[in-house]
This record gives structure tokens, sequence and C-alpha cells, in this order.
């Protein structure tokens, strides 16, 4: 387990390079605005990604990625939209948290391939709909909390196959 709060600098993120046995990481409450493509691509083993409080304004399609994780928390930061694939080799994931984001848009394909998800939050952002497929094929989703969004439309067919979910 490593924990680098407040004190990020480049230096230490190249050094992630040689920490191949590491399973949990704590990046959160830096000043991180990105994060490098492939920058986890030689922790093969992290599980748990701790990513909160950061300034983190978008995420390429190659940052997380492949990697084992089953965690990975997001929220508090500065992330406005969430693109197709941005987590398709997170095939392990179950938790994924991006509350407190200014998430306004997210793409259909934005969760493809997470078959192990369980639990979702994208509470506390400003998304006004939801594309009517973004939670098909998610065959463990149990849980997606969407509270305090300015949701303005909601399909039925988005929610037909969660057992739980808070609004």
């Amino acid at each position: 387990c490593v924990i680098i709060q407040s004190c990020v600098r480049k230096r230490v993120l190249d050094s992630m390079l040689c920490l191949e046995n590491l399973v949990t990481l704590y990046l959160s409450r830096n000043n991180l605005v990105r994060l490098p493509e492939g920058i986890f691509l030689h922790v093969t083993r992290l599980q748990k990604l701790s990513l909160f409080q950061n300034r983190l304004e978008n995420l390429g399609t190659s940052v997380f990625g492949p990697l084992l994780l089953t965690e990975l928390w997001l929220y508090s930061n500065n992330l406005t939209r969430l693109e197709d694939g941005i987590f398709r080799n997170l095939t392990k994931l179950q938790l994924l948290i991006l509350s407190r984001n200014s998430i306004c848009s997210v793409s259909e394909g934005t969760f493809a391939h997470l078959n192990n998800l369980v639990n979702i939050s994208l509470r506390h952002n400003q998304i006004q709909s939801l594309p009517r497929g973004i939670f098909h094929n998610l065959p463990r989703l149990r849980c997606v909390n969407l509270h305090d969004n300015s949701l303005y439309n909601l399909h039925t067919e988005l929610l037909n196959s969660l057992h739980q979910y808070e609004l």
C-alpha cells in the first residue's frame, strides 16, 4: 500500500513504473490535473486506486489499462464528460465512484465491458440525461446513485436491470 497525499510531483508519478507488486495506491488530495496515458501500465497487480480530491479534468482512454482494479475512486475532481471506452480495460472493476465532479455528459459506451461492476456513484454532478443503453450488459450492477444531478428525463429501460438505485 502506498499513500501519497498533497505531495505528488512528476518524479513520483514516473517512479510508479517500478511498483509492479503494488495492490493499493492512494493519490488523493494532490493537484493532479491530468494522468499520462499508460501511467499504470506496469502496476499490473493494482486492485484499489484512489484519485479523489485532485483537479483531474479528463481521462484518456489509455490511462487505466489493462488493470486488475476492483475499486476506482475519482470523486471531487473536475471531470466534465465521460467518453466511450474510458474504462474498457477495467474488466474486474466492481466499485466506481465518480461523485462530486462536474460531469454533464456520459457517452453510451462509457461503462461497456465492465461485466463485474456492482456499484456506481454519479451523485452530485450536472447530468441532465443518460443514454438509454448506458447500463445494459452490466449483469452484476446492483446500485446506481444519481442523487443530486439535473436529470430531466429518465428512460424506464435505463433502470430495468437494476435492483437498487437512488435518484
